[in-house]
Order: C-alpha cells, then structure tokens, then sequence
C-alpha cells in the first residue's frame, strides 16, 4: 500500500488458475480470509497458515479489492471463459471459523457486499 492507495498483485492465483486451465480444469473461486490490512480484528485460526476469520473493518476497501481481483480475472482469461466459473463467499461459514459478531448478519454482509462486486 502507497500512501494509503492499495497495490494488488494477483500473479500467485494467476499461476494456479493458469495450471489448472492448462488442465482443463476449471477454478473454483473461493473468496474468504481477509487480508491483515483489511480485517477488522486479527482473529487468526489454528490452521498452519494462520487465516484471518473476521469480517472486513472497511467494506468499501473490501468490495474494492474484489472488484480489482474480477476485474482482473475478466482482462486475463475473458469474459467467456470466467462466466463458467464457481465463485463461492466463505467456506462453511456455519462453522466456528467466521468471528463476526453477530455471526449470521456479518456473513450477510460479507456475502452481500462480496457478491455485488463480482456482479459489477
């Protein structure tokens, strides 16, 4: 981030989604775990790469970096090919990994703002 202004860097999703369309396999695009930066508090599961299970502290930031990333994913791959794609908000978020407070109406949130900015 320069001066408060995000730079994204999506080249490690573009070498697996890469691999996989090199195999004919098309992505299934799960977006959950919030950023460090993003996160409203540094709720960190017990997985070994430490995730970040919290709701965003800034939805308009969140909703930014998602409609950068599908942005992206339109420019590299088009509009045909991403079309076909899955796009999934959180994984199981009936389970005890999601720490918004309320735990229902923060996934709302969540799935709500997540799904407009893909959509847009």
């Amino acid at each position: 981030m320069r001066q408060g202004n995000p730079i994204y860097n999506f080249s490690y999703v573009d070498q697996i989604y890469d691999g996989l369309l090199a195999e004919g396999v098309r992505p299934f695009v799960e977006l959950s775990f919030m950023p460090k930066k993003l996160a409203a508090r540094d709720a960190l599961h017990a997985f070994w790469y430490k995730q970040n299970v919290s709701p965003p502290k800034d939805y308009a930031k969140w909703d930014d970096l998602i409609t950068k990333f599908t942005e992206h994913l339109l420019s590299r791959y088009g509009i045909d090919e991403v079309s076909q794609w899955y796009f999934e908000v959180w994984n199981e978020p009936n389970i005890d990994f999601w720490v918004g407070d309320p735990k229902q109406p923060t996934y709302w949130d969540l799935y709500d703002h997540t799904a407009r900015a893909v959509k847009a």
